[in-house]
């Protein structure tokens, strides 16, 4: 049995509106004997998630796949201003 397991995923990505965008995390096994290999999914609303504070580091439950548990997701809010080019 090999797998490789990937833990502290680190990701970045511009989002043009925090107020209307949903993350989706999905938790997949990659095992060679897995069929359906998505242990679950997480949806968060940013709208939600950053309502009280600008960074999160919470557990959140996997639903919809043939797993359970919780997974662990830190998020940081950074604002930036962008002028739009002339």
């Amino acid at each position: 049995m090999c797998f490789k397991a990937q833990f502290n995923v680190g990701a970045e990505r511009f989002i043009r509106d925090w107020q209307t965008t949903e993350v989706i995390l999905s938790v997949r096994d990659l095992r060679m004997y897995e069929h359906d290999p998505l242990i679950g999914i997480v949806v968060l609303p940013l709208a939600d998630t950053f309502k009280q504070r600008s960074q999160i580091n919470e557990y959140f439950s996997l639903s919809g796949g043939i797993g359970h548990g919780r997974v662990r997701i830190s998020m940081v809010f950074r604002s930036i201003q962008l002028q739009a080019p002339r």
